[in-house]
């Protein structure tokens, strides 16, 4: 657990595999260029330092050219969609996918294993039951039964089947590829010290001009970034949060949000508000930080010191909120009053 922290001083999060080589940014004598829009629902930002030689609608560009490959095949919103036609399949016919949806579905049925099941990728009509997505409240429209992850085949030739009833949902894990595509992007271009963020999930990469890392308040809660007691330095790593703060809608038999049980079909139940996790990639960060939510503080935290996983537990406790934390957390954790400007997270 995290110790409590005065006001002016903060928890600090530095990765342990530092090398000269996240700082050779520094001292570049560029500047700190920040591109923004709108994809998947909600927002991006990209803090960079910009080369004189690349233009900024080039990057700009080449990030959003990412961000919508991704939704070209794996947005469950858009009906022709490289996810939507797989999910219309007839059973066990091979459905040949894209590299990149390979990867991602791959990495979701790995952690589906890990987890047994309680982090599962094809909980659309659940999470349609639920009152989410675009079938939110007329789950009806989806088959009458739902299959699991154990349902689904992946090949070694790229192909994939279903057992006929599948609905796959890419949601927990396919945001954090797109920030991962569009890292790789932005390195084949000769950027080299960025931090992209979309909607709350972050990748952070080299440095600031002047040597500093990029900074970032983990604000699982909704607070202000000022307010927040832990920031990270995100060099070569990245951050995701799944939690509760915003995401509940009133049903009729209660309250519900969107992080769903396979278990028991319904929103996972408990004091948990949210869980962070850091990990080499987003998409890794992005799927098991709701794995992890869904296994509840308790089970979560046993997973999460099994592999080995930086994360943070937030739980309520009476008026106020308790932290658990991993050993792999604990690791990285310094304390400093003089982090500098910080990424509200």
């Amino acid at each position: 657990m995290a110790s409590p922290q005065p006001p002016n001083e903060r928890q600090v999060l530095i990765p342990t595999d530092l090398t000269l080589d996240h700082l050779r940014g520094a001292n570049s004598g560029l500047e700190v260029v920040l591109l923004e829009g709108e994809t998947m629902g909600s927002y991006w930002r990209l803090h960079y330092q910009r080369p004189p030689h690349i233009s900024s609608t080039h990057i700009r560009r080449r990030a959003e050219l990412s961000f919508d490959l991704v939704i070209r095949q794996m947005s469950h919103w858009d009906a022709e969609s490289e996810l939507s036609r797989f999910n219309a399949a007839p059973a066990g016919e091979r459905f040949q996918l894209s590299p990149e949806f390979r990867a991602v579905l791959r990495q979701a049925l790995e952690i589906a294993k890990l987890t047994d099941g309680v982090y599962d990728p094809t909980v659309g009509r659940l999470v349609a039951g639920a009152g989410f997505g675009p079938h939110a409240g007329a789950p009806e429209q989806m088959p009458d039964t739902r299959g699991s992850w154990r349902d689904l085949s992946l090949r070694a030739d790229g192909s994939a089947s279903h057992a006929g009833h599948c609905q796959l949902d890419l949601s927990s894990i396919a945001k954090g590829y797109a920030i991962d595509h569009a890292a790789a992007g932005l390195k084949q271009l000769g950027i080299h010290d960025f931090l992209l963020e979309i909607g709350g999930e972050f990748r952070g990469e080299g440095c600031k001009p002047d040597g500093q890392p990029w900074w970032v308040a983990l604000d699982p809660m909704g607070k202000q970034a000022a307010e927040a007691q832990t920031v990270a330095a995100l060099c070569g790593i990245s951050l995701a949060t799944s939690g509760i703060a915003e995401q509940r809608i009133r049903m009729e038999d209660g309250e519900s949000h969107h992080l769903i049980d396979p278990a028991t079909g319904r929103s996972a139940v408990g004091a948990l508000q949210a869980v962070s996790v850091l990990a080499p990639t987003c998409m890794l960060a992005d799927a098991w930080a709701t794995a992890l939510f869904v296994l509840g503080e308790s089970r979560g935290a046993e997973c999460a010191e099994q592999h080995g996983i930086a994360a943070s537990f937030v739980t309520r406790a009476g008026a106020g909120f308790h932290e658990k934390i991993t050993p792999a957390y604990t690791r990285m954790l310094t304390d400093s009053s003089e982090d500098g400007d910080s990424v509200d997270a």
